[in-house]
């Protein structure tokens, strides 16, 4: 594997972290899969996700969210979530660039997590992408938190507070043993320095308001030229946000695209993280590799590359794409 530290320049003078990972023969690579991580991690906490990517010759892109990670920003604090948007915009543009995809045309995928799978969610249904991905993974994704989680008077007094100082801050109490259960990860999660658990006023009321925004416009996300094949992953077992809004989302955008949804019955948010991890990266590289698939039937058959075209996810192909198992 090979790793590149990319520094990017906000236009407010921020210094975002981002790396990109990628196998060492670049004329293996068959696509490009970029990360977004949830609130209060960074980057490094998805390790497994990104061996996994690179051991089946995809290109892996990663980036601390401001205020995250080794990235500039106040910490926890997302004062306007379209910043985000110009941050990813940012993040696209130099990567394009140094993977020379004008010349290489590589499928192009997004996965998002917790906060990453609200984001990009929200990215799509209200920006023109410049570049058309070939699928996106959203795994459990911040619609709605679990009710109980958050009252509805802190709900009210966060919006208030946001009124007066959006940087107003208080402890999210999320536990660790939520995340996932296994018992390494725990501990690395405790002791990791760059994971914190205050949240501000003004990013909770973004991505709460955020959630409800993207529930009520599924049809619209569905019918974007960005993407028309999505998988949706979340454990029913999660103590956190609420599987039953993603299960609602992704069953609304099914109507009107290529929509998987992949309910786990144990796990808990970190599926990526999880104790029975290797079965979830799996399944994200299975899905992958089909669309690649039939992304080469149809771009040889008609000569061409991708135009945007929604693909049949029937279509059988007698490509030879050799896929390596997670051993992790």
């Amino acid at each position: 594997m090979m790793k590149k530290t990319l520094k990017l320049k906000t236009h407010d003078s921020i210094t975002l972290n981002a790396q990109l990972s990628r196998p060492k023969d670049q004329t293996t690579v068959v696509g490009v899969v970029f990360i977004f991580h949830g609130f209060g991690e960074h980057m490094g906490v998805y390790s497994h996700l990104v061996e996994t990517f690179i051991k089946n010759q995809i290109i892996a892109v990663q980036m601390d969210l401001r205020g995250h990670g080794k990235s500039g920003g106040d910490r926890g604090h997302i004062d306007n979530i379209s910043s985000l948007h110009e941050d990813i915009n940012l993040l696209f543009r130099s990567v394009m660039k140094r993977i020379n995809q004008k010349k290489y045309q590589y499928p192009l995928f997004m996965y998002g997590h917790s906060l990453g799978g609200c984001l990009i969610l929200d990215y799509i249904l209200k920006n023109k992408c410049d570049y058309r991905f070939k699928g996106v993974i959203v795994s459990s994704p911040w619609l709605k938190l679990v009710q109980g989680s958050v009252s509805g008077t802190k709900t009210f007094l966060a919006k208030a507070l946001n009124v007066v100082y959006s940087k107003y801050s208080e402890d999210s109490h999320l536990d660790p043993h939520d995340l996932t259960d296994d018992p390494d990860l725990l501990k690395k999660y405790v002791k990791d320095p760059l994971i914190f658990y205050k949240m501000t006023t003004g990013t909770f009321c973004s991505f709460h308001k955020s959630g409800e925004t993207i529930t009520q416009n599924a049809e619209t996300i569905a019918q974007t030229n960005c993407c028309r094949n999505w998988l949706f992953v979340q454990g029913k077992n999660d103590p956190i946000v609420d599987w039953r809004a993603t299960k609602q989302l992704a069953n609304q955008m099914k109507q009107y695209t290529n929509v998987t949804l992949h309910l786990d019955e144990i796990e808990k948010h970190d599926l990526h993280n999880c104790r029975h991890r290797n079965q979830i990266l799996e399944l994200y590289v299975d899905w992958i590799f089909q669309l690649i698939r039939d992304y080469d039937q149809i771009s040889s058959s008609e000569g061409s590359s991708d135009s945007g075209t929604e693909i049949d996810n029937n279509i059988k192909s007698d490509n030879t794409l050799k896929k390596t198992n997670n051993k992790n």
